[in-house]
């Protein structure tokens, strides 16, 4: 063997010995944290899976009070009664545990107690019930019997919202009209439950394209059991966490198998017609907290379809492959579970996983996260 073959076996050989074996690896940036996940903690295998439990909701029912107009999200509090928010007649439907109907809270209209456009749905630690009155720009909150308990008015108006077990309340802002000012001041809000402003945070992506604009402070928001505050960014491989001031703990990533955000050409059937435009790659949407402070990201399995790699024009604008991507509360990538339902909305609530379908079957799914 010649010495120049000898010497770049000995620097192969250091080179591979150099490499570490660790799924993943941290990362300091301006004094926070970045988690790089190479590879999955648990492998092919997952460690949890979903099992089918009911469907809450029925089509087929003669009575309307099991009939859902456009379900926009759903609760349940401690004693497990299911509190269900329509925008479609922009009321709360109650069920019991077994899911027997119990009552309806509220009614469309602009007054007290009435809610426009009812949306996101959260119950206090007190049994209180938190909606989202979209047309109103406002919170509306009732008793748990039902009772009116006024409302929280709020601009910017608030797309999502979490409740924390102080009572404070952490939400998206969403401007109509946004300012470059408003990059600088924060994208999500902490209030106190008077509705007082606490901190504004969460910066928009710095997004090298303006095909969506919004996407640029496009996020979703969970809370763990001890109050921090989750943001997963649809158009980027990214998840960070907060604390319950808002104040940054990380920010981590997972292994992809396309690039986030890349722009691209697809191909939209309408009809007859067949058109191009230009799109980016999404990665994922809701984000939940699961009992165990396992973070589960609703994510794309892979890239929206390449003009290029569309061969057949009658085929769909995405792959109707999704899986959730689940991280530990440290930011650790676990693995991915697939996802059989084709709803992207969810919602968790100890053990069990709801599937909340909007506007097809207009029904809700409950599973239970099975640990293998």
């Amino acid at each position: 063997m010649s010495r120049l073959k000898f010497f770049v076996l000995i620097v192969s050989i250091l080179m591979s010995c150099g490499k570490s074996d660790e799924p993943y690896t941290i990362e300091m940036k301006d004094g926070v944290n970045y988690i790089h996940n190479h590879s999955s903690v648990w492998g092919d295998e997952p460690k949890v899976a979903l099992e089918f439990v009911k469907e809450i909701g029925d089509h087929e029912s003669d009575d309307e009070n099991y009939y859902f107009f456009r379900p926009a999200d759903i609760a349940r509090d401690a004693d497990g009664n299911y509190y269900v928010s329509e925008s479609g007649t922009s009321c709360i439907k109650v069920f019991e545990p077994g899911g027997k109907y119990k009552m309806t809270i509220g009614r469309r209209g602009q007054g007290p107690g009435e809610i426009s456009s009812a949306g996101r749905i959260d119950i206090s630690a007190e049994g209180n019930i938190y909606v989202v009155d979209a047309g109103n720009y406002r919170i509306q909150v009732f008793s748990p019997n039902g009772k009116d308990l006024g409302s929280i008015r709020l601009f910017p108006w608030p797309m999502s919202f979490c409740l924390l077990s102080t009572g404070e309340m952490v939400f998206r802002k969403v401007f109509l009209t946004p300012k470059p000012s408003d990059d600088q001041i924060g994208w999500a809000r902490i209030i106190d439950p008077s509705g007082n402003t606490l901190k504004d945070f969460v910066k928009p992506n710095d997004i090298d394209n303006e095909l969506l604009k919004f996407a640029k402070r496009s996020f979703n928001l969970a809370v763990d059991s001890e109050d921090n505050i989750y943001v997963a960014f649809p158009p980027l491989n990214r998840v960070d966490k907060y604390d319950s001031k808002g104040n940054i703990i990380f920010k981590t990533d997972r292994p992809l198998k396309y690039k986030a955000g890349a722009k691209i050409k697809i191909k939209v059937k309408r009809g007859d017609q067949i058109r191009v435009i230009d799109d980016i790659n999404l990665v994922s949407d809701y984000i939940e907290v699961d009992y165990k402070d396992r973070v589960w990201v609703f994510s794309y399995a892979r890239k929206l379809k390449d003009f290029e790699d569309v061969t057949d024009p009658n085929e769909e604008l995405y792959y109707s492959r999704y899986e959730f991507h689940i991280f530990d509360k440290n930011g650790i990538f676990l693995g991915k579970i697939p996802v059989e339902v084709f709803c992207y909305k969810f919602r968790i609530f100890g053990d069990r996983l709801y599937f909340i379908d909007t506007y097809e079957d207009m029904c809700i799914y409950e599973y239970k996260i099975v640990e293998k």
